[in-house]
């Protein structure tokens, strides 16, 4: 018989499906050119996942990130913090306005008895899940990401990304790397309008779905309805919500497929990766090249 996961395994799963889904995320919704992506097997189906080295880095950082609020419900003694990862697709603009939120609300079904005194990690006396069941659970939620093409209007054609995480009370997430003074905090104040899951018109334009138990992790999905088309009300629901700090982009991360080159930043700034703007302006003078020589 499988052994149940214990909490630190339970949290990487979900760390790594994180990320699994934010790749699902970006392919289905075209927020990147469809051919940065390539597929590979996850949870024994097919997946799509970025080849630009700047989106992988900035996705990633942020799911470590999001793993290592995660752990620290083991260290609050149950006080966890984090209540809601929120995956934003807005406006490549000055106005970033939200178009779709996907929602991941967390709730942890531990009981202090769990916990123990010392241990940092534990196994569940009751009501674990092995790999073999969380896998099955994960690829369920992989399949409901990429359904959303299916009933999901077109997005416009030049937008990004942003990932939010809003708290419970006022606790700011902070970085093992960051609290040392190694690097900056990776996060910052979010606006309301990208956050609030009650700003006006939101809540009729979000379809919950089955709430599903992941053995000591309870995972309620909500996903849109349909696109929002305006700016949301700038309302506030609880007193701190945070959102990512991304990596600084010298140059377009997709040019390194045009020119051959995968090169990474280091630096630090305050937005996503970004889609390229020319790139229609591009494929019609390739098609107009390709033309030019068949003639």
């Amino acid at each position: 018989m499988s052994t149940p996961l214990s909490f630190l395994e339970t949290n990487r799963a979900l760390e790594a499906f994180l990320e699994v889904a934010i790749h699902a995320l970006l392919y289905t919704r075209n927020v990147y050119p469809t051919n940065i992506f390539k597929q590979h097997h996850k949870y024994n189906i097919p997946v799509w996942q970025s080849r630009s080295p700047l989106v992988n880095e900035y996705v990633s950082k942020m799911c470590r990130c999001v793993g290592e609020e995660l752990d620290k419900v083991r260290l609050a003694r149950l006080h966890w913090t984090l209540r809601k990862i929120i995956v934003v697709i807005k406006d490549d603009g000055p106005a970033e306005t939200p178009f779709e939120r996907f929602v991941f609300d967390v709730e942890w079904l531990i009981h202090d008895d769990m916990l123990g005194k010392d241990a940092r990690d534990f196994i569940p006396a009751a009501g674990g899940i092995t790999r073999t069941e969380m896998d099955e659970t994960l690829r369920g939620f992989i399949v409901r990401v990429e359904a959303a093409k299916n009933y999901l209007p077109k997005l416009p054609k030049n937008v990004t990304f942003s990932v939010v995480l809003e708290m419970r009370d006022d606790v700011e997430p902070q970085s093992l790397q960051a609290k040392r003074g190694i690097e900056p905090s990776e996060w910052y104040r979010a606006e309301a309008r990208h956050s609030a899951e009650e700003a006006q018109g939101l809540v009729s334009r979000l379809v919950p779905h089955q709430t599903t138990n992941l053995g000591m992790v309870q995972v309620s999905p909500e996903f849109p309805k349909r696109a929002v088309s305006a700016c949301l009300n700038e309302k506030l629901l609880s007193p701190f919500k945070v959102q990512f700090l991304a990596e600084v982009l010298e140059k377009d991360p997709l040019a390194s497929f045009e020119s051959g080159e995968a090169e990474t930043s280091t630096n630090e700034s305050n937005e996503a990766p970004r889609r390229n703007r020319d790139e229609d302006e591009q494929e019609r003078r390739r098609r107009e090249k390709g033309k030019a020589r068949a003639e």
